[in-house]
Formats: structure tokens, sequence, C-alpha cells
């Protein structure tokens, strides 16, 4: 039920994971999906629909397939969260789920993100240099399948070359620790930076300035590993549902 990312772009890596919640299921309503268009923009989607176990799974599936849909369709970004939320009234199994959903779109030229939010975590930018930055989310909407005619409003973030992405479903920063302490955006925001400093897709900087070589694409894999151990380390009892997706930009240092 986990897609297949369709991305053609050498220069962009994709890691993700899924986790359910309760050890006991294999299915959970978390959900995530990466397309690459013809005209060369890259759109990630990542999701939580309400509650736990097949009926939210089914959802979940639902609404990823429908977000791919409209995007290989040509859908303008802004007329897509509107219709996931009309399909998510129309599909869900009882009128008290709802959804959120982070909506990125990554431009051809790779130096500028539009972010969507409804009612969902803002992602995580990891600057070429290893620094760590919300994305800003003050045009942050309510969930899907919570009010009738809604629309959602848009961020434009510019980024320098070399950038990483971190997406993710609150089941990352709500696990608590021992004390009951939750790990919020804050708690991640620091396990991430601590992490990202000290990984190989902060990619150098060459001796004509530009960033380092196509290959470290190959590293968030282990970026990705490392960040979810820390995390489960600092916050080891974890109940909901949790997807992660992490998109890496190496430059070709060629162009």
């Amino acid at each position: 039920m986990l897609p297949t990312a369709l991305l053609r772009d050498p220069t962009l890596a994709l890691a993700t994971r899924y986790q359910p919640g309760n050890r006991r299921l294999l299915l959970g309503g978390d959900f995530y999906d990466a397309v690459e268009t013809p005209d060369g923009c890259v759109h990630l989607l990542i999701g939580d629909v309400s509650g736990h176990g097949p009926d939210e799974a089914a959802l979940g599936v639902s609404l990823r397939i429908a977000w791919r849909t409209l995007v290989l369709a040509g859908m303008p970004a802004q007329h897509i969260l509107p219709v996931l939320d009309q399909v998510l009234v129309t599909e869900r199994h009882a009128h008290t789920v709802f959804a959120t959903v982070a909506m990125v779109s990554v431009a051809p030229t790779r130096r500028a993100i539009t972010v969507q939010l409804a009612g969902h975590p803002p992602p995580m930018l990891i600057e070429p240099e290893g620094a760590v930055q919300m994305l800003p989310a003050d045009q942050l909407g309510p969930p899907l399948g919570v009010l009738p005619d809604l629309s959602w409003g848009s961020v434009d973030v510019a980024v320098a070359p070399g950038w990483s992405l971190l997406a993710y479903t609150d089941g990352l920063i709500e696990g608590r620790d021992d004390t009951g302490e939750p790990l919020w955006l804050e708690g991640l925001r620091t396990i991430l930076n601590a992490v990202a400093c000290t990984s190989p897709v902060s990619t150098p900087t060459g001796e004509n300035g530009t960033s380092g070589p196509p290959d470290a694409v190959s590293e968030p894999e282990d970026l990705l590993e490392r960040l979810l151990r820390q995390v489960d380390q600092r916050v080891p009892h974890r109940t909901d549902d949790l997807a992660v997706a992490l998109i890496v930009h190496a430059p070709d240092p060629g162009r």
C-alpha cells in the first residue's frame, strides 16, 4: 500500500519511512507520495488520517492516489487541497474523521519551494551547511474534512543549492520520554540539526564554490536512519503512526 516515488532528476534523492503506531498493526492512517511532472517540478505529499487501523489506512491510500492523479493530470497546486477535501468527505467512514496534509512543490530550478499546510506540522529545511529551519507556517490552514468550502494559502521559500527537506507526520514529534514529555517541534529541530551537521548530506564546498559531488544523493538513507534512531532514544514511548520523507538536493558541480 506504500507508493513508488516517480522521480527522474539525478540530483534529487528521496528516503522514506513508515511505521504504524501500534506494533500489533501493519496498517495506519499516515501516507506519503512524491511525483516529478514533465515540466520538471517535483511534488511531495505527506498526510495523516485521524485514527488508526485498516479504515484509516484505506482512506489514506485513497487520498494519496487522488493526489497523484491530480498532479499527473496537471492540476494547479492551489486547487489540489480543495479536491482532496471533497474526496475525504465522500470516502470517510464517519463524519468525525479528518486528515492533516503537507504539500511541497519544488521548482524546476531547485531554487524555490512552495509549501501548503492543512493542519499539518511544517517541514524542516536543512541548509547546505547543515543549519535547520522550520519552514514558515503563517499560511497554515485547517485540516481536511473539518469545514466546507475552504481554501488553503501557500508560502514560497528560496533555497540554496544543496538543500534537504524533511517532511513528517506528528507521530515523529509526539513520542514521549520517560517523564512523559513530548519531543515537539523544537526537540526535533535540535536533533535534526545535530545529525545534519555531522552528515555527509551537508555537501562540502569545492574550490570553485560549487557544492559536493552528485553521488551525495546516496546519503539520505543514512541521515534518516540516524535521525530516527536519535528520536527513538530521546522519546522511546510512541503510540501514533509515523511517516517521514527526506528529499535531498545534490547539484551537479559541472552545471
